[in-house]
């Protein structure tokens, strides 16, 4: 999706700047919500798995259940709440890893961009560029989340 988006904007008349911002604007905005979306989907399913490591059925259920009531949106700070609560251990070894990085930056911006196009609040001031390398960075995040679980 990202090379299709690139060569569309790479396509575009530069004569007309306005439609070439307004279409990178739309851009950005669908791909963003579509990124955050997975993300919460993948971390999701993380925090899942790991309560299937313990091989108990309704402990697994538990598990998926309170992170359904708990988890809306994959802001790092809640990340970090509900990693607090399989253990002091999990969310520290995050966050010692995540917590004012470039990769939490990126993963604020994309968050942020979110926030404006989902919710209205703020501008959306990320260019396609921007979110190219925020998106690049925010993996290790999730990689971070992956190893701390452990699964």
């Amino acid at each position: 999706m990202r090379k299709t988006c690139q060569e569309h904007l790479a396509s575009l008349n530069e004569s007309n700047e306005a439609l070439t911002v307004e279409l990178e604007s739309h851009l950005v905005a669908a791909m963003t919500v579509l990124i955050v979306s997975e993300y919460e989907k993948f971390i999701e399913s993380s925090f899942g798995r790991r309560g299937d490591r313990c091989s108990d059925l309704h402990v697994a259920n538990y598990v998926r259940s309170q992170l359904f009531r708990r988890f809306r949106s994959p802001d790092l700070g809640k990340v970090n709440d509900i990693l607090g609560s399989f253990g002091k251990d999990y969310r520290d070894a995050f966050w010692k890893d995540v917590e004012n990085t470039q990769e939490h930056a990126a993963w604020d911006n994309i968050m942020r961009a979110r926030h404006a196009i989902v919710h209205r609040q703020g501008a959306m001031n990320l260019t396609f560029r921007e979110l190219r390398v925020s998106y690049d960075r925010t993996k290790v995040v999730l990689k971070r989340l992956v190893q701390t679980l452990g699964v």
